[in-house]
């Protein structure tokens, strides 16, 4: 299984625009290679990535929109962290696994698309994502972790269920001392 290292694209500015597994986004740690292909050329292929690990695009603040390709299973915690330029994430329902905080204090984050089939929003995963302006949860969405929107003014939130899912930790969407402006809007029907 190909994976990333620690902040292996934290300062790639050739990052912005493309997809995560596309050519010139990776660096090639397999035996006997010893390059970082972060600019590779065009005619190189990147190998399946089936792991995007902790902290790999952290504090890059050229990435802006970021598509996640069918092979990766599993990112994890503060994969895209102070991404600060972030806009648009795409994962696919391939991801089973989305590490703490992903996407921790992506301030200009304002559209995700998450995998169909997952039932949990991990600790912080939204926290401090400022331009987050509105959010679905649907009702399959079992468990939210700790401050998972803490911070996130003005967002509204339209969750299916009717109250607080017991699997949603209580301060799922902050606390009182975050001053979160957001709401909260339950028992919203899924719009077809």
């Amino acid at each position: 299984m190909e994976r990333g290292v620690y902040e292996a694209f934290g300062d790639c500015s050739i990052a912005a625009g493309n997809d995560i597994g596309s050519r010139g986004l990776w660096q090639d740690h397999r035996a006997g290679a010893d390059r970082d292909v972060c600019g590779s050329k065009p005619e190189e292929t990147m190998p399946e990535v089936r792991v995007i690990d902790p902290y790999a695009f952290m504090d890059n603040t050229a990435l802006t929109d970021v598509v996640i390709p069918d092979s990766v299973e599993e990112i994890g915690a503060y994969a895209f962290g102070d991404c600060t330029s972030l806009k648009s994430v795409e994962i696919p329902d391939s991801v089973t696994q989305l590490g703490v905080e992903l996407f921790y204090e992506c301030g200009a984050l304002s559209s995700v698309r998450l995998p169909d089939h997952k039932d949990a929003l991990s600790e912080g995963m939204f926290e401090a994502c400022y331009s987050l302006r509105e959010v679905d949860i649907p009702e399959y969405i079992t468990e939210i972790g700790s401050l998972a929107f803490a911070y996130d003014t003005f967002t509204t939130i339209n969750c299916q269920a009717e109250e607080r899912p017991e699997g949603w930790a209580e301060d799922w969407f902050g606390t009182e001392e975050d001053e979160n402006t957001g709401t909260v809007n339950w028992g919203v029907e899924k719009e077809s």
